[in-house]
């Protein structure tokens, strides 16, 4: 279980198991919703000089989504899942702006990422929880016969 608690400026993360409790603070943190196969941004700032942009998606075990730095894109370590599919605003880079974005938005898509900036003013980082609208469900239908089960594909 799961309960968030939001202050205006700043998110707590209280997780309850069976054994434990534990609070989680988690500065800069934000939620964005994109649609199933469309464009998404997920926006990061920052400032200072000589950046350094990494992204990873923390959900799926900190895979790396993207990197930037020596004044260019650096993709030789990022993930396959994401070739292909994101880019930063480059002409938008020198004034502060880290955020990504990210093209034909998959359901493995969906979860945390965390978004590090390393600059001459030091390092940064914030998150980014990203939820898919219009995402494509299996829906199992029952049938008289007890050898065929029927799938139905819902948006």
């Amino acid at each position: 279980r799961e309960n968030v608690l939001l202050n205006f400026f700043d998110v707590y993360l209280l997780v309850v198991s069976d054994t434990e409790v534990s609070c989680v603070y988690m500065e800069n943190y934000t939620e964005v919703s994109c649609i199933f196969m469309e464009r998404c941004m997920l926006p990061c700032s920052y400032g200072g000089r000589d950046v350094v942009i990494h992204w990873h998606q923390v959900s799926a075990g900190d895979i790396t989504v993207h990197s930037f730095y020596h004044n260019k894109d650096q993709l030789e370590r990022q993930n396959q899942r994401f070739r292909g599919r994101t880019s930063l605003f480059n002409d938008q880079i020198s004034t502060g702006n880290a955020s990504l974005q990210l093209t034909k938005v998959e359901v493995q898509d969906e979860g945390r990422y965390k978004c590090y900036t390393s600059t001459d003013r030091g390092n940064q980082e914030s998150f980014i929880n990203l939820k898919i609208d219009g995402k494509s469900h299996m829906k199992c239908i029952h049938s008289r016969n007890p050898h065929l089960l029927l799938l139905n594909n819902e948006l």
